[in-house]
Formats: structure tokens, sequence, C-alpha cells
């Protein structure tokens, strides 16, 4: 019974002073959109995003790399941007502040005069853990 006891303790002694893994993804909200209501192939679309990264390796030196992604709910088009590296490699360091990105034009896709439109965002770090996938709300493009 003493050994069954002893046994017992000792796994939970380790398993409860075993280090937990911390997720270090990037963490995204989204901020806003603009414009509410755009012209077809006349006004560009900003989408501005606040970030926050527990490592600071968020963020790309190479120009080839992209690691922002946004995609286009309703037509699946995935447009691929580039962060630039926000701190020194191996710095540890928290690292938080705002993106807009510029979209540029969109086009009516559905045959009609007016479509509604909402993106996903993500991002991956230099560590390749991706952030959680942020929603947009809807703009409304028009002729």
């Amino acid at each position: 019974m003493n050994k069954l006891f002893t046994l017992i303790f000792l796994v939970i002694f380790f398993t409860s002073c075993s280090k937990k893994e911390e997720n270090l993804a990037p963490v995204l909200k989204f901020v806003s959109i603009s414009p509410q209501n755009a012209k077809e192939n006349s006004d560009a679309v900003q989408i501005t995003i606040e970030y926050r990264d527990e490592n600071g390796d968020l963020g790309e030196n190479n120009p080839d790399i992209d690691n922002l992604f946004v995609k286009n709910i309703q037509t699946g088009v995935v447009s691929q941007f580039r962060i630039p590296q926000l701190s020194p490699d191996n710095s540890k360091i928290i690292i938080s502040g705002k993106f807009i990105i510029q979209l540029g034009t969109l086009a009516i896709t559905n045959g009609t005069n007016e479509q509604n439109f909402s993106f996903e965002i993500y991002a991956i770090d230099r560590s390749n853990q991706k952030s959680n996938t942020l929603i947009t709300s809807t703009i409304k493009v028009m002729k």
C-alpha cells in the first residue's frame, strides 16, 4: 500500500511540475474596414487590424516570404502580404500594434448591381505558428 501511495504521489508531483507548453502564436483583432459602401473598381478597400505577439517573432525580413493572408470569403481568392520583421531574431519580447492592409478595389462577381464582401485574415510567425483567424465586418460594393 505504501508503494502505491508513493507511486501516485510521484506521478502527481511530476505532472504538476512539468513545464506547460505555452501557445505563443500571434493574436489578431479586427479593428475596421473601409469604406462601408464602395464603388466597384474605384474605391480602394482598407482593413485595420491589431496584433500582439508574446515572443516577438511576427514578421519576416525575407521579401520572398508572405506571412499575412487575406481571404475574400465570397470569391475564395486569397491575397498574400509580407509583414516586415518587427523585432530582432531571438529577442523574445512582447510586440503589439496595428497594421493597415491595403486591398485595392473590388469587382462584383455575382452578376448583380451590388455585392457584400467580408474577409478572413490570419498571420504566420517565424516559428511557423498560425495566429487566430479573424473575420471582418461586411462591406457593400456597388456599380
